[in-house]
């Protein structure tokens, strides 16, 4: 069984990139575009005409972000502040050692690395494969079958209430599964898990063929006031400029409308964090297939933004300087951080983390350290 979890991560992995560029296409169409006739606050043609050519001479990349990021609203003043998100991954991909993301891409490889250097990290129960087989993984990384029985006598054990059930690979929280746990077994609310219905539950028709078991975060209070049914996670980006870690941008994730996760394209919120401070600002906004009204205050709780203070903010960012320096060579990376009543714990490192939601809330990365950089190999005018 100890390569048994590496096959399964890497078939995995090259699915998810087949898949990746028409889904993106067909998303940039049906969402961005539908988007941009519903909103009437719009630039005249003219000028929308005349920034459309600046960015494309600018940056020589088709200028498909002023729809993406809404430059064409009157509100968007600034257009040469935003970089084409792709090519922002592009020239991370080009930075990043190879060889080193796996230590990123894979959840195990992750959280080893972090425990190595003493880093506080969400740790995995257990390892569950569509074959309807559950592995625990030893310390010396060897993985040994358990029966379902004593899966769940192990969460048991371990005191555990609540367990996520998350894909190895995989994003936008597909196949993301919170169940509860109890001491006569596993349940689905107050659905009753056996061995069959529970593989059942957790892979159904998903192409994805292994999970990891985490604990659910106890997430700190300030956070659960804004929305409580989801882990709110700081997205936090660092890059690794000539030996110095710097952080581009910031930004906070919300479940709402009942949703049990935070992820965005899942129909979560998103607000900027300041870096200096850790404040968040006034409005939030969704991505465009939830809409495209920004909000001042949380749907559900009716929590309002502006300027409410991150807990333990400074150590968020002096841990995923440290984590950051734990994974060079790799140099651009982006963090989930959950923030619990005794500080913040990792929950992942991102190698293609989703330029457009940090830059969207930054107001263009143009000018953040990574941007300076970039400037200087694509000779951009100052």
């Amino acid at each position: 069984m100890t390569v048994l979890p590496e096959i399964f991560e890497r078939s995995a992995e090259v699915v998810e990139k087949l898949v990746r560029l028409p889904n993106k296409t067909r998303r940039f169409v049906s969402e961005e575009i539908t988007a941009y006739w519903q909103i009437l606050d719009k630039k005249p043609l003219s000028v929308q005409m005349r920034e459309v050519c600046q960015l494309a001479r600018y940056y020589r990349f088709p200028p498909y972000h002023y729809v993406k990021h809404f430059l064409f609203t009157q509100a968007k003043r600034n257009v040469l502040d935003y970089i084409p998100p792709e090519l922002v991954t592009r020239y991370c991909r080009r930075i990043n050692d190879k060889e080193a993301v796996r230590l990123v891409r894979s959840k195990r490889e992750f959280e080893r690395q972090m425990v190595q250097h003493r880093l506080p990290v969400v740790s995995s129960c257990y390892f569950v494969f569509k074959q309807g087989v559950i592995t625990r993984e030893t310390d010396e990384n060897v993985h040994v079958p358990v029966r379902y029985e004593t899966f769940v006598a192990g969460l048991v054990e371990r005191g555990l209430q609540q367990v996520f059930l998350k894909p190895v690979f995989g994003g936008q929280a597909n196949g993301v599964r919170k169940l509860n746990v109890r001491p006569d077994g596993i349940y689905d609310g107050e659905c009753y898990l056996d061995k069959t219905s529970f593989f059942s539950l957790v892979f159904g028709d998903h192409i994805f063929k292994m999970c990891i078991v985490q604990p659910v975060i106890e997430q700190h209070v300030e956070l659960s006031r804004i929305y409580p049914l989801a882990v709110n996670s700081v997205r936090i980006d660092t890059f690794d400029d000539h030996g110095t870690i710097r952080h581009n941008a910031a930004l906070l994730r919300l479940g709402c409308h009942g949703r049990i996760t935070d992820n965005l394209s899942a129909g979560g919120i998103m607000v900027n964090i300041d870096l200096q401070t850790g404040c968040l600002a006034a409005t939030a906004r969704t991505k465009a297939r939830f809409g495209t009204h920004s909000i001042t205050r949380h749907p559900d709780t009716g929590e309002a933004f502006a300027g409410r203070q991150m807990p333990y903010w400074e150590q968020v960012k002096e841990t995923v300087s440290r984590a950051a320096i734990a994974l060079r060579p790799v140099r651009a990376v982006g963090w989930d951080v959950a923030i619990t009543p005794d500080g913040p714990v990792l929950i992942e490192a991102n190698d293609d983390y989703g330029i457009f939601s940090l830059q969207e809330c930054a107001g263009g990365l143009r000018y953040s350290p990574l941007g300076r950089e970039m400037a200087r190999y694509y000779h951009w005018p100052d």
